[in-house]
């Protein structure tokens, strides 16, 4: 994985990880967030936090690695799962991640615990043999099911089958645990009602491993076809905790009423690792129910900006910062990855689904830029000095609604009100024009008032070549 921030943020972040006094569900945010920097020290902050005592916590720390998928894990990882004294399903995540790495230094390591004690950690290990073996055959499969998800799983898909094949290929115990993963990524990769019923029979099988993995594939679907199956594993105290914990993800992760109202009867169970997990759980399912552009959101928290939401036409760009600086906006903008097509798609979609724009939940002021699909007019290069001017825009008439109004962007006359965001633009300056762009229009919105669509003043000049004139609102 590319390192796209410098050691600076990395260690801000990898210090929340390692506080032991941070909010478990703020310590998971920063996790993720350094799974999504990568690099080494990324992973020595993740590797830190092995001796900790939450095993939900560790579980989450070998996942990260394995889809990191970077060989520098590989000695943390090894160490763990031959750590008899860490708790069976944290062994058995560790073993999984050294097959997401997929590497073959570590066959060996894999081929010492086949037969370990601990059935679940046995199990893990054959997989991810299995796996490592299907890579380094490097069979030729043209008609495998696409992973929507870009998880990095323990088992390939199959190739196109119609879902009554793959049912009868999961619910079958007489077959290699290998195939039945195979068909159980491939209905989730189907994404169905009627393949979510089917994983959802999976729950019922002896193996508590792939009970854990189809409550983890529910999770990732996000249907609610499957609430109740995953509310009677979580409900049922004799259930290994393993899967225990998994379902109480999967409800976070569909997030509906029903799915918190569930989620919060067992903020309080005897097993430590369910009570965790609900709460981690209801964390991601009040992000899955807000605007927040993605979960993991350490760095935005490191630098106190509020959010920064970048989203298609007919939408703003919200960038909300108790007080503007260069290395806020340029770190938010890594955080964001705005390279990514992916999340920003996700983003689009879950602001249109709602069809609402984001609101800022602390008291400040409001700088939003109206997106383009392209930029033809670059704002100023790095090297310039800042106090140049950007070029003049076209006065616009103020266009007023309640406490807010639109106007065009002016630097010079707006920097000492609003701060120093000139810097932001000129940090912009160093992307591509498909990569990031902005109408010269800003809005400034009160600061407990929610952000609402405005009346736009008439399109500036440099908007007239956008791809999709639309895009100016």
């Amino acid at each position: 994985m590319t390192t796209i921030t410098d050691d600076t943020s990395v260690q801000a972040v990898g210090n929340i990880l390692t506080d032991k006094s941070q909010p478990l569900k703020d310590r998971f945010r920063a996790l993720f967030t350094l799974r999504n920097l990568g690099g080494e020290k990324a992973i020595d902050y993740i590797s830190k936090c092995f001796d900790d005592t939450s095993a939900l916590l560790k579980h989450e720390l070998a996942y990260c690695l394995g889809q990191m998928q970077d060989k520098y894990a590989i000695d943390t990882l090894s160490l763990v799962l031959a750590d008899c004294s860490q708790e069976p399903m944290v062994r058995h995540e560790a073993g999984e991640a050294l097959g997401a790495i997929g590497a073959q230094e570590s066959v060996n390591i894999l081929k010492e615990y086949l037969n370990d004690p601990v059935i679940e950690v046995a199990e893990t290990c054959q997989l991810a043999l299995q796996r490592l073996n299907w890579l380094k055959s490097q069979e030729e499969e043209n008609d495998l099911l696409p992973n929507p998800y870009k998880s990095v799983d323990p088992a390939p898909s199959t190739c196109k089958m119609d879902v009554e094949d793959l049912e009868k290929i999961l619910l079958d115990d007489t077959l290699p645990l290998f195939q039945r993963y195979r068909a159980m990524f491939s209905l989730r990769n189907l994404g169905t009602t009627e393949a979510v019923k089917a994983l959802a029979k999976g729950l019922k099988c002896s193996s508590a491993l792939f009970r854990h993995e189809i409550a983890y594939v529910l999770g990732q679907i996000q249907s609610d076809a499957c609430v109740d199956e995953l509310k009677c594993n979580l409900q049922d105290k004799e259930e290994n905790p393993m899967v225990r914990h998994e379902c109480a993800e999967a409800l976070g992760s569909i997030a509906t009423p029903e799915c918190t109202r569930i989620l919060e009867n067992y903020l309080k169970d005897e097993e430590r690792v369910v009570k965790e997990s609900c709460i981690v759980a209801l964390d991601i399912s009040e992000y899955e129910n807000s605007a927040q552009f993605q979960y993991a959101d350490g760095l935005a928290k490191m630098n106190n900006v509020a959010r920064i939401i970048f989203l298609n036409y007919k939408h703003s760009i919200d960038a909300s910062s108790n007080h503007s600086n260069e290395r806020q906006w340029y770190d938010v903008l890594l955080e964001l990855h705005i390279k990514s097509s992916y999340k920003l798609t996700s983003a689009i979609n879950k602001s249109e689904e709602r069809r609402e724009l984001p609101t800022v939940p602390q008291p400040t002021h409001t700088i939003e830029w109206l997106a383009c699909t392209s930029f033809r007019h670059r704002p100023m290069h790095l090297n310039v000095p800042q106090q140049k001017k950007l070029p003049q825009q076209r006065k616009h008439k103020v266009a007023r609604r309640r406490n807010k109004a639109v106007v065009p962007v002016r630097p010079d006359k707006y920097r000492e009100k609003f701060g120093d965001f000139v810097s932001f633009q000129q940090r912009t300056s160093r992307m591509s024009d498909e990569e990031l762009c902005f109408c010269p229009t800003l809005e400034v919105t009160g600061a407990h008032e929610p952000s609402k669509p405005v009346d736009s003043p008439k399109r500036p000049p440099q908007c007239q070549d956008c791809l999709q004139a639309s895009s100016c609102l």
